[in-house]
């Protein structure tokens, strides 16, 4: 299956994965390669450290994305930590698959820390959210969101 693990972008913590976070304006990218012997931490104090985020992000997404789409075609549904992704729905935990249809929107909200959210039609609540942080790829996530037809909103989020 789809293994983000193996390349995330974001923080949350895959023994010999990848991650990224952007906390406010504190930049962090730890690269962890499964047979690596040294760790690389950008920060904040990393001179253009924005520009190296990017950098790495833009290698590391295109073999993200490939290997989502090849479990979309294989599986029919792609997780990315509570949410699972299909062509046609959605599902968010344990709760009750959403249509693609009934889908208002998914979302960067900018909460601190952001949280990535999924609007159902007609309800004021969020369907599901999360910390956007806590989501394996949630980079390729959004992207897949876009892929499939989903409405996405990344607008208010400023990414690196």
């Amino acid at each position: 299956g789809f293994d983000p693990g193996a390349a995330a972008i974001n923080h949350a913590a895959r023994p010999g994965g990848s991650r990224a976070t952007v906390r406010d304006h504190r930049f962090r990218l730890r690269v962890v390669g499964t047979n690596a012997a040294r760790t690389i931490v950008v920060d904040s104090g990393f001179r253009d450290a924005d520009r190296v985020i990017a950098a790495v992000i833009g290698r590391l997404a295109p073999g993200l994305r490939a290997q989502a789409m090849a479990t979309l075609a294989r599986d029919g549904v792609v997780p990315f930590g509570p949410l699972v992704l299909g062509r046609d729905q959605l599902t968010w935990g344990r709760a009750a698959p959403l249509p693609r249809a009934r889908v208002e929107r998914i979302e960067l909200f900018p909460n601190v820390p952001p949280q990535l959210r999924v609007m159902a039609a007609g309800k004021v609540l969020p369907y599901g959210r999360i910390d956007a942080f806590a989501v394996p790829a949630v980079d390729v996530a959004l992207w897949l969101c876009g892929e499939l037809g989903y409405p996405v909103n990344v607008d208010a989020m400023p990414m690196p």
